[in-house]
């Protein structure tokens, strides 16, 4: 079974760490496409 982990595109997911540790879990790393400045409502966070 494949195991998928999306994450956004934070510099720190982006980092050494992240990657060892998705991998040692023994998933796939999937990262969400950056917002685009003309949707602002999209990366408004609640």
């Amino acid at each position: 079974m494949n195991k998928v982990t999306i994450i956004d595109n934070s510099e720190f997911h982006k980092g050494r760490n992240c990657a060892e540790m998705t991998q040692n879990a023994k998933h796939t790393l999937l990262y969400l496409p950056p917002t685009f400045s003309k949707y602002p409502e999209l990366s408004q966070t609640a």
